[in-house]
């Protein structure tokens, strides 16, 4: 049975993220799996959170910069703490 996997990589927003403990460290790992997913041609989905302290468009908003995400990849946007809140997360088929 081949199992179908995707990497989600959840609210590594600049807004988000200095608090994270050893997150320089967090940030390679990371873009070392997405590397790896990649590679293997496996879907990467980015999820996005917006809400009133955290403005889409805003610099908190966006990734951060060192993280390995590019524009063809999926994005879901989210406005709850789960991802599968009101979001297509749950609909995506690959």
């Amino acid at each position: 049975m081949n199992a179908k996997r995707a990497l989600i990589v959840i609210d590594l927003q600049i807004g988000l993220g200095y608090e994270l403990y050893n997150f320089k460290h967090v940030l390679e790992k990371v873009n070392q799996r997405i590397a790896f997913y990649r590679k293997m041609n496996q879907p990467i989905i980015f999820i996005q959170h917006s809400d009133k302290s955290l403005l889409r468009g805003s610099t908190d908003w966006n990734f951060f910069p060192e993280l390995n995400y590019y524009k063809d990849d999926w994005l879901i946007e989210k406005h709850h703490a789960n991802a599968f809140y009101h979001t297509s997360l749950s609909n995506i088929a690959f």
